[in-house]
């Protein structure tokens, strides 16, 4: 009978410092927020060229004599320095891009009947333009690849460097540029009244695959958008050498400290 009771009594115990422990454990002094956590708005898309796009607009090429020619509905074109060819066997399907002879051309998307459009996009300040880019052959370390729109026939409004991006993209597979939207509104750009929402320009040589051009609203918090404008400095070999004086390091021996930097144009 006693060892019952003592049983009995270890059991309350045990009973009593487990409940202790759980009233310990419940109570959280964590003061939780009340309000409802609200997720990002959902993103809409606007095809400018794609397979899925309703010919609002159409591409053509401009040559290193200005001279326009629409690209077929097959996809092809060919003008002066400037060719496309449908590599994807779709309607508006991914193009491949040449521009030759070491001159300029564009490829520009623009309103199918020639006059200026309502784009009905909600807030162009949280929206990007984005498209596909595969990259085939790597540019010129000088030369001058953006992006720019037009409300008028030959009037830019704003300019977006692509040229560091294009180089860094070079044999990879196909990357999503995405460029804000504010960085043409900025310069003037109104999309209710939009003539071309993309012009790709090249002051030479390219060799690019591109398609899938489309304004996404909603997403100018997405990673890997461009900046408007870039901050870097275009580092040039001194003459024909391939040193950069960079840096100079006025060492009292001279010795140990690099006092230039060796570079190539990375075409190895």
């Amino acid at each position: 009978m006693d060892m019952e009771i003592n049983i009995n009594k270890k059991a309350l115990i045990v009973s009593g410092l487990s409940l202790s422990l759980l009233a310990g454990c419940l109570d959280d002094p964590y003061h939780y927020p009340e309000e409802e956590v609200v997720p990002p708005p959902p993103s809409n898309t606007s095809k400018i060229y794609g397979p899925e796009s309703d010919g609002t607009f159409a591409l053509s090429v401009i040559d290193k004599d200005a001279l326009q020619a629409p690209i077929n509905t097959e996809g092809f074109v060919s003008q002066g320095n400037v060719s496309t060819s449908n590599i994807s066997g779709q309607t508006q399907g991914n193009l491949n891009l040449r521009i030759t002879e070491s001159a300029a051309a564009r490829l520009v998307a623009h309103s199918s009947n020639s006059a200026n459009l309502d784009m009905d996009i909600a807030d162009p300040a949280t929206s990007t333009l984005q498209f596909a880019l595969r990259v085939m052959d790597k540019p010129a370390v000088d030369q001058d690849i953006y992006l720019t729109t037009q409300r008028e026939d030959g009037i830019d409004l704003g300019k977006v460097s692509l040229t560091s991006a294009v180089m860094a993209y070079t044999g990879a597979a196909p990357q999503t540029v995405k460029v804000p939207l504010s960085c043409f509104t900025d310069a003037g750009m109104d999309y209710s009244d939009t003539l071309a929402p993309f012009v790709l320009h090249s002051s030479s040589n390219l060799n690019v695959d591109i398609g899938d051009i489309r304004v996404v609203t909603n997403s100018v918090e997405e990673d890997h958008v461009l900046a408007c404008h870039t901050a870097s400095t275009l580092v040039k070999p001194d003459g024909d050498t391939n040193v950069s004086k960079m840096f100079v390091i006025d060492a009292p021996d001279g010795q140990g400290w690099a006092s230039a930097l060796y570079m190539d144009d990375g075409r190895q």
